[in-house]
């Protein structure tokens, strides 16, 4: 079934000026949902479910009830599995400490320009750090988990986007070429043309993920041949959609899941090698394809990348970076307050007009916290660190999932886009990673029809079966 479903996206990604390919699109998400089962769709709708209902209904003329819709369906959900105690966390530990972020954004709101602009910043920070703490919970905690639907889930919503966006935004000025960034370069045209577009960028984070997520269980061939129609329909998305962050992204969570597998992995299980040998092999044919295809034809939004003197260059933020470090200087201990960037920077020397943030995280909170401000935000998460609580490779949640590829690909897309009303998702993944307990040295317990009995003190590569070791899950 996962086969034949995998092929049916692939069908509805070649066929996206088409109104099949939407209901190729629709159909094969809607039979993953149902498929999924109750943590997986919490995740998914938590996660990156309320943008696509938003971007949806936009396009229908009813905004902001997308995503209300998404979060009253998603409510009973997340008590239903807190009441199973499929979710277990200490909230009062992470909410403490998101308490703490939210009061001291506070402070450096009252000490900044307090306009309209300031005010739904700061209420956008809480909302974000609110429902990102919850979604991570799930992520994290959710002993019932299943990382090959999420995976799935999150590759196939990208893709219902994408064809949603080519039918009802881009179809009537001629739909998509698939070319190496023609997502990017058609909304660029269409710019001044209709006021509804889809963020190309927004593609990146939910099919990176998704890809590095739907790899993660492969140990043989089979497997990995099941899994390929529906990987190269996410990588081939992220080279359409234009993105240079999101070709970074997915490579970062390429390399990540590389370094997890090996780290991971019983070394004796040599199937595991088809997926290692598949990701180094993405690894260097992806950046491989991108120089052979620039230099076939000069692709314009590649053209800054290969001319670039600098780094910051390449990334297009030489000039958010430098009215930031400006801004950073005249402010050095207490900043501008929250949104001096845009209101206080954007009449500066180095401004750049209608930018609303520097585009990194840490450059942002110099330039409207200060050094002190920032030195106080992530001061606990030293604190965590040292007592053992916040482990550096974040390697695995309760369900096996490992987490440095997710965060990995989250602190790709924060230290070089979105602003801090977005980027304020590492403080919560951090929140509700301190709120969960320690699973590594756990008990395992098998799913497996045949074997019920709980498995102590052994860890998932060293299940009894073959076929148990798929769905050991922590307890």
């Amino acid at each position: 079934m996962n086969l034949l479903l995998n092929i049916a996206a692939l069908a509805a990604f070649f066929l996206i000026n088409s109104k099949a390919g939407l209901v190729l699109a629709v159909l094969v998400l809607a039979a993953l949902l149902l498929r999924a089962n109750w943590a997986t769709r919490c995740s998914v709708l938590f996660m990156y479910g309320m943008y696509i209902a938003g971007f949806v209904t936009i396009v229908y003329g009813l905004p902001g009830w997308g995503g209300k819709i998404v979060l009253a369906l998603v409510a009973p959900i997340y008590f239903y599995l807190n009441r199973k105690k499929d979710i277990n966390p200490s909230y009062l530990t992470g909410l403490t400490y998101l308490f703490f972020i939210i009061l001291v954004f506070y402070v450096f709101y009252l000490l900044g320009p307090q306009n309209e602009f300031c005010q739904g910043k700061y209420v956008s920070i809480i909302t974000t750090l609110i429902l990102s703490y919850l979604s991570f919970i799930v992520l994290i905690d959710s002993k019932s988990l299943n990382y090959d639907q999420l995976g799935q889930l999150f590759i196939v919503s990208s893709l219902f986007c994408f064809v949603f966006a080519v039918k009802y935004i881009y179809g009537s000025f001629g739909g998509i070429a698939y070319g190496l960034g023609s997502l990017r370069s058609t909304a660029t045209e269409l710019k001044g043309y209709t006021d509804v577009r889809l963020s190309y960028q927004f593609l990146g984070p939910i099919t990176s993920i998704g890809v590095a997520a739907y790899l993660q269980s492969v140990d043989n061939i089979k497997s990995l041949v099941h899994r390929l129609p529906l990987i190269f329909c996410g990588i081939a998305i992220i080279l359409i959609s234009g993105g240079r962050q999101n070709i970074v992204m997915l490579l970062v969570g390429l390399m990540m899941l590389y370094y997890c597998n090996i780290r991971g992995v019983n070394k004796e299980r040599h199937a595991h090698y088809s997926l290692r040998f598949l990701i180094i092999i993405l690894i260097f044919s992806i950046p491989f394809f991108i120089v052979q295809s620039y230099q076939a034809t000069e692709i314009p939004f590649l053209r800054q990348v290969f001319e670039a003197q600098s780094f910051t260059e390449a990334i297009n933020r030489a000039g958010n970076f430098e009215s930031a470090f400006i801004l950073i200087k005249e402010n050095l201990f207490f900043g501008t307050g929250l949104g001096g960037y845009y209101v206080i920077g954007s009449a500066g020397p180095a401004s750049i007009p209608g930018a609303a943030y520097p585009h990194n995280i840490f450059l942002e909170l110099l330039c409207e916290t200060g050094v002190v401000g920032t030195l106080v935000l992530l001061f606990p998460i030293f604190i965590y660190w040292r007592k053992g609580k916040l482990p550096l490779n974040l390697k695995s949640a309760r369900s096996g999932l490992f987490l440095l590829p997710f965060f990995s690909i989250l602190f790709v897309r924060y230290s070089i886009s979105a602003g801090l009303s977005s980027s304020v998702e590492l403080f919560a993944f951090i929140a509700a990673y301190v709120s969960v307990k320690h699973y590594a040295q756990q008990p395992v317990q098998c799913n497996q029809s045949l074997q019920k009995s709980e498995v102590i003190g052994v860890q998932k590569d060293q299940c009894p079966t073959p076929l148990c070791q798929d769905s050991c899950r922590m307890v």
